[in-house]
């Protein structure tokens, strides 16, 4: 039922996707044009070094040689963790400043963004009221600030267990039939560890904003009440999941990449509506659907 429901309140709240747009948009020019200038004696490096013409050797084996695209892919990494780690002391600052500003300040930015969209479906559901995007997010600053800190720490954990299942992917991926089955299992295995992240922090934001309590304390809630309804928030994290995925995906490799100006805010609004819809489901309240529908879940009384 939280996955219908928040396919409809999204349909309906369609407007919150392009003011998430103008945010990522600014997001993205700070992120990008810092991350270049720390990132520029790096990128020297690898030029000199011959990195940078391997990666577009890469990309013409796409369609000289496809078959070769995976060797191509393995050899342009090991070759760029190579240059790394042997300039690693000369280049400390640069390489440590790019992942700050290029990994850690997007991801920081993002949770701010998915707070205040927590909070603008929370007071729509809840007493049918529309809040502007921006006095939202300037009013609540503060307590997005220590909830993206926060869940933070979770969202690291898992990045470094994804890019480990991607390692495991670069080593075991030899031959097309095995590239291909190692491929499929890496995405499932991402989709998961996704879902499991979903679905530990699904209640963190709307316990916040609803019962108005602190934030280091909400973190440890959302965890047990995760427990309680664990099984059906992981199941309707996993679609939401497929639904983004695909959504990103599929659009915008049809429309060469257009279509992620609005599928990627589209998806911090969906993943927003999702968790607060959840949050209430799980906790037995009503909550509007629309202006004339109000639901009326029934309380998971499931232990944790």
């Amino acid at each position: 039922m939280s996955y219908k429901n928040t396919c409809k309140i999204f349909g309906s709240n369609f407007v919150l996707v392009w003011k998430q747009l103008a945010y990522l948009c600014i997001s993205a020019v700070l992120c990008i044009g810092l991350s270049y200038l720390i990132a520029l004696p790096t990128i020297n490096l690898l030029k000199a070094e011959g990195w940078i013409d391997s990666v577009k050797n890469m990309f013409e084996t796409v369609y000289t040689s496809p078959s070769s695209l995976n060797a191509a892919f393995k050899e342009v990494i090991l070759s760029l963790m190579q240059i790394l780690s042997s300039h690693f002391g000369a280049y400390f600052f640069s390489i440590v400043g790019f992942i700050i500003s290029a990994v850690l300040l997007p991801l920081f930015l993002n949770n701010i963004a998915e707070y205040n969209i927590c909070y603008l479906a929370t007071n729509k559901i809840s007493s049918n009221i529309k809040l502007g995007y921006t006095s939202s997010l300037i009013s609540n600053l503060k307590n997005a600030i220590l909830y993206s800190l926060l869940k933070m720490l979770i969202d690291v954990l898992f990045i470094i267990c994804t890019v480990c299942l991607f390692v495991v992917y670069l080593i075991l991926s030899k031959g097309v039939v095995l590239t291909i089955l190692m491929l499929v299992i890496y995405f499932s295995l991402s989709i998961m560890l996704s879902s499991l992240k979903m679905s530990l922090t699904a209640s963190f934001a709307p316990i916040m904003i609803e019962e108005n309590t602190g934030a280091w304390k909400a973190f440890l809630k959302s965890g047990k009440m995760s427990g309680r309804s664990f099984a059906r928030t992981l199941s309707c994290a996993i679609v939401v999941n497929l639904t983004v995925m695909f959504a990103n995906m599929f659009l915008g490799v049809f429309t060469i990449g257009v279509a992620l100006l609005i599928t990627v805010p589209a998806s911090v609004v969906f993943i927003g509506i999702f968790k607060t819809t959840n949050y209430f489901t799980i906790e037995g309240k009503s909550y509007y659907l629309s202006d004339n529908i109000i639901v009326e879940p029934k309380k998971s009384n499931q232990k944790v």
